[in-house]
């Protein structure tokens, strides 16, 4: 608790200031989104680890597995993001966490994640419907400085000053359209990434996939995205997020769960300078930050995604959330969709 009221009174200061936190994230199969607007695809491969964020103190990886769906009439063989592992020095020692869509029934999609604090094994359960107290231990862990907090079916983590991140299963290829899955995981991991200090005073500037894009900059950079699919089509992803990241895919591969080394790493730094915007070859464009929070929200080819303003609302010791930014110039309007229109239901609350 008494890290959350610190951080809250921070924020106040920051809100003050205009140095609201900034956002990025990672969501559907998958689409990367940058703290300044731009965006990218990046496809993975079967079942390789790769790092979204690394920082001084903290990395965090995540795995991505091919799935095959149906989407707007035409069949896609795609991927998701199907584990969330992060490493984070505590006051209370190392702490590792996992977050593993495997164990997700995409019906109920009920939280389950676990980890160890100083080496100490605990696991978190989501809260279910009703249940309006979420401070029970498997509901909320403290690891030293660091607490995570399970709701229904995400967990945010809140690593102060830096980070915050939440982590929310959802059903392939959504929640409404289930029966469009044709193999593969059924239950995907959507991440949203917040920095709770400004850009521009991290001695160590953050890097990653996700990570990098927090380069003080104020410039979006659009990286290669999978055309959009027409009826009868049938797709395979290709983009590695050419473009927008620093060197090439193959450079954030990680050989484990828990991997920290890597050829960007920042873990364990102590000074460490933001990536060369200038020698992307990605489309670039001018971000301008508003006095509420940079921020990029993640959107499924199906429509909007909830993880965003869901966890947005939950982030109590941030900023108001402003509408998103944006982003570059979209492509020519693609044909009406043909997915057939939601049922009159509403998917379980993250």
């Amino acid at each position: 608790r008494p890290p959350s009221m610190l951080l809250a009174l921070l924020h106040l200061f920051q809100a003050a200031l205009g140095l609201c936190p900034g956002t990025a994230g990672g969501q559907g199969d998958p689409h990367l989104y940058g703290a300044h607007g731009g965006h990218t695809d990046f496809r993975g491969r079967e079942n390789t680890f790769f790092n979204v964020v690394s920082h001084q103190k903290m990395s965090a990886n995540v795995k991505t597995k091919d799935g095959e769906f149906r989407l707007h009439g035409a069949t896609i063989n795609g991927s998701w993001m199907v584990e969330f592992h992060l490493v984070v020095q505590t006051t209370a020692g190392l702490l590792h966490w996992t977050y593993d869509a495997a164990r997700i029934s995409p019906a109920s999609l009920l939280g389950f994640s676990h980890g160890t604090c100083g080496g100490v094994p605990f696991k978190l359960t989501g809260a279910r419907l009703g249940n309006l107290r979420r401070d029970g231990p498997l509901q909320r862990r403290a690891c030293g400085d660091v607490v995570l907090q399970a709701n229904h079916s995400s967990v945010k983590v809140l690593m102060p000053p830096y980070w915050a991140v939440t982590v929310a299963p959802k059903a392939t290829p959504d929640y409404f359209h289930r029966s469009d899955r044709i193999s593969g995981p059924e239950v995907r991991l959507d991440l949203l990434i917040a920095l709770l200090l400004p850009e521009r005073s991290l001695i160590v500037a953050p890097h990653g996939l996700i990570g990098q894009t927090f380069d003080g900059s104020d410039v979006g950079v659009d990286g290669a995205v999978d055309p959009k699919p027409q009826p009868g089509e049938h797709v395979t992803t290709k983009a590695m997020a050419e473009g927008s990241i620093e060197g090439v895919w193959q450079d954030y591969v990680m050989p484990s769960p828990f991997a920290t080394s890597f050829r960007f790493s920042r873990y364990g730094l102590t000074e460490a300078a933001p990536r060369n915007v200038t020698a992307l070859t990605g489309r670039k464009f001018k971000f301008a930050p508003a006095a509420s929070p940079t921020s990029a929200t993640a959107s499924h080819d199906g429509g909007t995604d909830e993880v965003t303003e869901a966890s947005r609302r939950r982030l109590e010791e941030s900023c108001s959330p402003p509408s998103p930014p944006p982003p570059s110039p979209p492509p020519p309007t693609p044909p009406p969709s043909t997915s057939p229109s939601p049922p009159p239901s509403t998917p379980p609350p993250v």
